[in-house]
């Protein structure tokens, strides 16, 4: 005959395991179970007309393989050319400014 201590590892073991089947149930999830999946998502992805933009299916590239591989090479060896401005920044925008860390002039107190 098994031993009072056998006997309760057992139903302590079984008990885990009942309550380990039950887990499922608590956990927080937006949908009706676990394993149903994000439907609606689904169904409004179906229901795109057309997810792309129409270039997108065109594999034609306008390039030249020449310019391509040129700039590819560039690249490769570290001779990449900087842009050139060609055109002056907007009004407003300062570019390469100084960033001012000091507090604003005439108010101590940030409150």
């Amino acid at each position: 005959m098994p031993s009072v201590e056998t006997v309760a590892r057992a139903a302590g073991l079984l008990l885990a395991l009942l309550a380990g089947g039950c887990s499922q149930y608590l956990d927080r999830t937006e949908g009706v179970t676990t394993s149903a999946g994000d439907s609606i998502y689904f169904n409004r992805t179906q229901q795109v007309i057309d997810p792309y933009p129409r270039g997108s299916v065109d594999t034609r590239i306008a390039t030249s393989g020449t310019v391509v591989e040129g700039a590819y090479t560039r690249y490769k060896t570290g001779q990449v050319i900087p842009p050139v401005r060609n055109a002056p920044p907007a009004p407003g925008i300062v570019i390469n400014a100084p960033i001012n860390t000091a507090p604003p002039a005439g108010n101590s107190n940030p409150e």
